[in-house]
């Protein structure tokens, strides 16, 4: 009967360590994701194509590692949840750690887990933003290419479009196209 019991502890300690580790590598994997956008937007600005090529493939390798970072920790989520007898299909990570930290023997994997979440949510709050940062320098790059296409090919046509001001506000453009960097 004590077998059992030790049993019945270890496994969702067990359970809670791999997903802890699996929650770990999310992070690691953010950081690095975090560092790819960085290695686009400074290779957009030095017109680098071969490190353009090689950091989009780093990222669509991370992405594609993350997705299936997601699905597994998705998976030990719902066993774990399963083996804890919490209700529902899909337990969330703080539910998980809410019903671990009850236990004395998982008290400080759920006080692990519960640390590793809230830092993964601030990386990934980074790691959108830095995101949202290439987006911004790849929409730019490819207006400025289009506007210098047309200055090439002699079409005279209003610009259109906003812009910002030196204040930093946008204002609508108006009047012929410039060549001059219309943001900051």
């Amino acid at each position: 009967m004590n077998s059992t019991a030790t049993e019945s502890q270890n496994g969702p300690a067990t359970m809670a360590t791999s997903l802890h580790e699996t929650l770990q590598q999310e992070l690691e994997c953010l950081v690095r994701l975090y560092g790819h956008f960085d290695l686009q937007i400074e290779a957009i600005r030095r017109r680098n194509n071969k490190l353009i090529d090689d950091t989009t493939h780093d990222t669509n390798e991370e992405v594609n590692l993350l997705a299936r970072l997601k699905q597994a920790r998705d998976r030990q989520q719902r066993l774990l949840g399963r083996v804890l007898r919490i209700e529902g299909d899909h337990a969330s990570v703080s539910e998980l750690a809410a019903r671990l930290a009850l236990g004395q023997e998982t008290r400080e994997i759920a006080s692990k887990v519960t640390e590793l979440v809230a830092k993964i949510k601030q990386q990934a709050h980074f790691t959108q933003a830095r995101c949202r940062d290439l987006e911004f320098t790849l929409q730019y790059a490819v207006h400025l290419s289009r506007e210098l296409l047309q200055a090439i090919q002699g079409i005279d046509q209003p610009a259109g479009g906003r812009h910002y001001t030196a204040k930093g506000s946008t204002v609508e453009s108006t009047g012929t196209r410039s060549l001059l960097n219309r943001v900051g």
